[in-house]
């Protein structure tokens, strides 16, 4: 019995994708993004349907009402970029709303490391034989493969028990699915 529960532990953990690119990033772009994304904890949609506040992620894509998990994480980037007044090709993330074109970019331009978590990693899920995806940035590392993260287009109750929409902190691991979209990889960035 104990050999069959390890097999399929270990056929279970081997059926993820473990993959993790680095990118370089600038320095001061990487924290200040990273502050960006965390002052904007707490935003909410405005009906739970992609609107109100959140819709300032999208204008960048001239999108409206769409997910906006990636558009979200590059918003992050573009604020800080425009904060140091960079140029923004040096943002190191494709400029797109769909989160599984973001890691893709990652993965061309990327080099292959350690499949390991760092703060500030762009953990992505994926659906299978879809573009459906999520994307969500690493803020904290715990242990195990256990994170902290801060999502945008994600979700919580609220003290009532009611679910909301918005941009929050998520506890999530990087063996695990999320629903039913499978881990797809992790983008991580070397600093220059």
């Amino acid at each position: 019995m104990k050999t069959i529960i390890i097999i399929f532990i270990i056929a279970t953990l081997t059926s993820f994708a473990n993959h993790k690119y680095i990118i370089e990033c600038n320095s001061k772009l990487l924290d200040i993004s990273l502050d960006s994304a965390m002052s904007q904890l707490g935003t909410i949609e405005l009906t739970n349907n992609n609107d109100g506040t959140v819709q300032k992620y999208l204008d960048l894509f001239n999108l409206k009402r769409a997910s906006y998990c990636s558009a979200g994480q590059y918003w992050s980037f573009f604020v800080a970029a425009k904060y140091l007044r960079m140029n923004l090709e040096q943002i190191p993330i494709k400029k797109t709303a769909v989160a599984a074109d973001m890691f893709n970019h990652g993965k061309k331009n990327g080099i292959l490391t350690h499949y390991k978590p760092e703060k500030h990693d762009l953990i992505f899920w994926k659906m299978r034989k879809s573009y459906h995806g999520h994307v969500e940035r690493v803020s904290k590392v715990i242990r195990a493969g256990w994170v902290i993260t801060i999502g945008f287009n994600s979700n919580k109750r609220d003290i009532n028990g009611n679910h909301i929409e918005g941009v929050f902190l998520q506890k999530r691991n990087i063996y695990h699915p999320l629903g039913r979209k499978k881990i797809l990889g992790i983008i991580g960035f070397r600093r220059i």
